[in-house]
């Protein structure tokens, strides 16, 4: 479930967001930049759940999700999701139950 949003812009002004999501046994900060932000931006004023694909990143001892992909959960239910590529990608489903 979306729990929080804090849309900002870049130094270009390009729109990005910070966003909190929480799976129900926890917060997962995320980070959506400019160019995944463009694609998923209409998906974020949707109910969820989502299914969350990124990195994983620490800094300044923060630890966030770096989005690469945003899907609503309801859309993987017509096809199993695509199977994660190798190299620290992590795919979090989150949703209100």
């Amino acid at each position: 479930m979306l729990t929080t949003g804090k849309p900002v812009h870049t130094i270009h002004d390009e729109p990005m967001e910070f966003v909190t999501f929480d799976d129900g046994s926890g917060l997962i900060e995320t980070v959506i930049f400019p160019d995944v932000y463009r694609k998923v931006v209409a998906l974020l004023f949707g109910t969820g759940p989502y299914a969350l694909r990124g990195r994983v990143e620490q800094s300044y001892g923060a630890i966030t999700l770096t989005v690469t992909a945003l899907e609503r959960l309801d859309r993987y239910a017509r096809a199993p999701p695509a199977p994660l590529a190798r190299g620290g990608h992590l795919r979090f489903v989150t949703g209100a139950g």
